[in-house]
């Protein structure tokens, strides 16, 4: 099963230096190593965060208007800076976008982001292998230094992981729906 995740974060300030070692680590690896990834996962220590999941189905999601305002992407709306996007996959590990490139966490533990739900995307047939291979080649084409907040970011990646995975389609989303109010 694969869940999109949403969280919030507010863009404030200068962009900070981010030190050259911590971009782009993932696509160093070998497509062995990200095999390894893929078949274990990064785990929580005790005491680490995790939110709670809070599981929606698209259909239960109304995320459209203001996506219509701040949809700059040629291949669909990406938002920007409204809401970050990972993907969290049946093997355990959420597969996220951003200035650091593509990243590997345990699922809902980025504390940079506040947490708000899971959209249920579907189940894909690919094997773990498979998707490492998708990833491998992901990680070449989704280079930190490529990151645009208006249309090259964390949602544009969900919406092409997930079409490689073969489920989906990404909800619309827009971001003043409060989801807490969503039947």
């Amino acid at each position: 099963m694969y869940r999109l995740q949403v969280s919030s974060h507010q863009i404030s300030g200068a962009r900070k230096e981010i030190p050259e070692n911590e971009v782009d680590v993932l696509s160093r690896l070998t497509l062995e190593g990200l095999q390894q990834l893929v078949t274990s996962p990064p785990v929580l220590d005790e005491g680490d965060y995790q939110a709670k999941l809070t599981l929606l189905s698209p259909s239960r999601v109304n995320f459209v208007g203001a996506n219509q305002m701040l949809a700059f992407a040629e291949s669909g709306p990406a938002l920007g800076g409204a809401f970050h996007v990972g993907v969290e996959a049946v093997f355990g590990a959420e597969w996220s976008y951003g200035v650091y490139g593509i990243a590997c966490d345990p699922p809902r533990s980025e504390t940079a982001h506040v947490y708000e739900c899971s959209v249920y995307v579907g189940s894909t047939v690919k094997s773990q292998m498979e998707v490492a291979d998708i990833l491998h080649t992901l990680c070449q084409e989704w280079r930190g230094q490529d990151y645009d907040v208006l249309s090259h970011n964390c949602c544009s990646f969900g919406r092409r992981f997930v079409e490689a995975l073969g489920v989906g389609p990404m909800p619309d989303w827009d971001p003043f729906t409060d989801v807490s109010d969503v039947p």
